[in-house]
């Protein structure tokens, strides 16, 4: 539904899969984070939850909001990487990544796993989010993300 006024983002209450419920709600408490959709996974498929990174009214453009995008994936993707050797059964590594399809007008998050790794990557991300309320935070990710240099001159 297309409207003339500027939306805003809005945590509402959503129906999801049972087993995948405290991971998409702990997405949500990041600042400028906005999942769109989720599955719980099983039978060979594996467990996924998409959202999109800050206000979709701004473009991408420019190139700098998806510098931002990418180094928060990357603190993400990094951060779980060397933690899921640790606390993931048989060592399956959790997959993050940025996606970009031809029907959608933005890039988004994508994180992907098997089922039975959902608890461990919930407990994962509360580490995770953990960090930045934790002295670093309170404030919008972009914020949180340390300023590269290559980004500053981007046109």
């Amino acid at each position: 539904m297309s409207s003339q006024h500027r939306q805003v983002p809005c945590k509402v209450t959503a129906y999801v899969d049972k087993g995948i419920k405290n991971l998409v709600e702990l997405l949500n408490t990041f600042d400028g984070i906005s999942t769109f959709e989720s599955c719980e996974g099983g039978e060979g498929k594996l467990a996924f939850v998409y959202m999109s990174y800050g206000d979709e009214d701004k473009s991408y453009e420019d190139g700098r909001r998806f510098v931002q995008l990418s180094h928060f994936v990357n603190k993400l993707a990094t951060f779980m990487g060397k933690h899921t050797e640790s606390q993931i059964t048989g060592g399956y590594r959790i997959n993050v990544s940025i996606e970009w399809q031809g029907n959608k007008r933005f890039p988004f998050i994508s994180i992907e796993m098997p089922n039975y790794c959902i608890p461990e990557a919930t407990h994962l991300l509360s580490l995770f989010h953990g960090q930045y309320r934790n002295g670093k935070s309170g404030k919008q990710l972009s914020h949180l993300i340390q300023k590269d240099e290559h980004a500053e001159r981007l046109p």
